[in-house]
């Protein structure tokens, strides 16, 4: 009697901690989903700021704190707290990313020149 409670106990193990884990997996990606879309929208905000400031003076702003509040009430901010970090190049174009997005450790980033988002270092 008390083989088969200890087997049944096994088997429910061995079944929970892989059903677990994949819950914990599927919960931060759907996490890294949600940042990344918060991100992309915070970000847009940034950037109309951004050609708003370059059709003004032309040329791009040295920082993003330069953007409020004339052409931004307020600058968002990464999921996490963070800012976004600016990086305006001598073409006139630029990057905007947060670090920690995808899985808490993933960069995602917005290039003005291909207008792409990325993932990644």
């Amino acid at each position: 009697m008390k083989i088969k409670v200890s087997l049944r106990i096994l088997v429910l193990l061995c079944l929970a901690l892989p059903l677990g884990a994949v819950y914990a997996a599927l919960h931060m990606y759907s996490k890294g989903q949600q940042d990344a879309v918060t991100v992309e929208i915070r970000a847009q905000a940034i950037a109309n700021a951004l050609s708003l400031h370059k059709r003004e003076t032309g040329a791009l702003p040295k920082t993003l704190d330069l953007l409020a509040p004339k052409h931004i009430p307020a600058l968002g901010k990464c999921p996490a707290g963070e800012l976004f970090v600016y990086q305006p190049r001598d073409s006139g174009e630029y990057v905007l990313s947060c670090p920690a997005v995808f899985f808490g450790s993933n960069p995602y980033r917005y290039d003005s020149k291909t207008r792409l988002w990325s993932e990644g270092s």
